[in-house]
């Protein structure tokens, strides 16, 4: 009796070693897990830092060549790249170099307008945007890029009736035509277009489902409306040029087209009642401008230049940090 009780005291003493045991082990993993992330997180302010001073220090020494400044910021990237790999972190950025959702409730952010765009207080995102219903826009200048990305989002008060297109976004050069995206009324079909007068050409998407706004009157103001984000890209060379359209995150346009300049040919990106194809006046809203150095797909950023947006993951943690130039 007093064996067998011997045995059974031994088994339970044994099987509570164990799971202290593994509480233990698994109270030091915890732990560990929890160090490993608040290292990761410490890496953050001079990653913040080093952005901000890179950016700081290029500009002030780039003459307005905003190539050199992002340039200048892949380094600094690429750098934390390879440092934060060694920990066994994957590092990604993204700048976005212009940003504007009209929140200052003026104009005070573009380099100027043509006809009468109005700023009013009817928004996708924040609290304004910009109305256009003629041949009218906003316009920015910066300094010639060869790659670039520009993301709108547009709220069509009326489509464009059969066979005409509505144009919203622009590319220009010393107020040259050379890329303006459109919405194409084929047949009751709506379909995107890209038209280049430099190239002498156009190129028109697969059908998109697309429709007027969805909007309600409530405490004395239109509450929501519904718009649709597009992204251009392009992408200039002296041989062949590289052009690319997104609607809602699907890529509706890619084409590789004979280039017409040597790159960095662009200075003027115009948004709103940009040009019409046929007859009609367009009609339309615009919103959450953002023009940057890689795909920027359907986030809104604060009104700042420039934006930084960096992420670290690792197989114990993922972290996003987004800052303006000001900090």
């Amino acid at each position: 009796m007093k064996a067998q009780f011997f045995i059974i005291s031994s088994v339970i003493i044994i099987y509570i070693i164990i799971l202290t045991f593994q509480y233990l082990a698994g109270f030091s993993d915890i732990r560990l897990t929890q160090i490993e992330e608040q290292q990761e997180l410490s890496f953050i302010p001079s990653i913040k830092d080093s952005f901000i001073l890179t950016f700081q220090a290029s500009n002030n020494s780039s003459n307005g060549d905003l190539e050199k400044v992002i340039r200048d910021i892949y380094f600094t990237e690429d750098f934390f790249k390879k440092e934060m790999l060694k920990k066994g972190i994957k590092f990604d950025s993204n700048f976005i170099f212009f940003s504007n959702g009209f929140e200052t409730s003026d104009l005070s952010k573009w380099t100027g307008s043509y006809g009468n765009p109005e700023v009013v207080n009817i928004e996708y995102h924040g609290n304004y945007s910009l109305y256009c219903d003629d041949i009218e826009y906003v316009y920015k200048n910066l300094a010639g890029m060869s790659e670039i990305y520009v993301r709108v989002y547009v709220n069509f008060t009326t489509l464009p009736s059969n066979n005409n297109i509505h144009y919203f976004m622009g590319f220009y050069d010393n107020g040259n035509q050379i890329l303006n995206l459109g919405l194409w009324n084929d047949q009751n079909n709506y379909k995107l277009r890209v038209y280049s007068e430099a190239v002498g050409n156009y190129w028109t998407s697969p059908n998109i489902d697309i429709h007027v706004d969805r909007r309600y009157f409530y405490e004395d103001r239109w509450q929501y409306f519904d718009a649709y984000y597009f992204e251009m890209y392009w992408y200039e060379s002296g041989t062949d040029s590289k052009l690319k359209v997104w609607f809602e995150g699907r890529l509706k346009i890619d084409e590789t087209i004979n280039s017409q300049g040597n790159g960095k040919s662009i200075n003027e990106y115009r948004f709103g009642g940009v040009d019409i194809g046929g007859i009609e006046i367009p009609r339309l809203y615009v919103d959450c401008i953002s023009i940057g150095d890689r795909h920027i797909g359907k986030d809104c950023y604060p009104d700042e230049e420039p934006y930084f947006i960096f992420s670290l993951k690792s197989k114990e943690m993922k972290t996003k940090t987004e800052f303006g130039y000001g900090g």
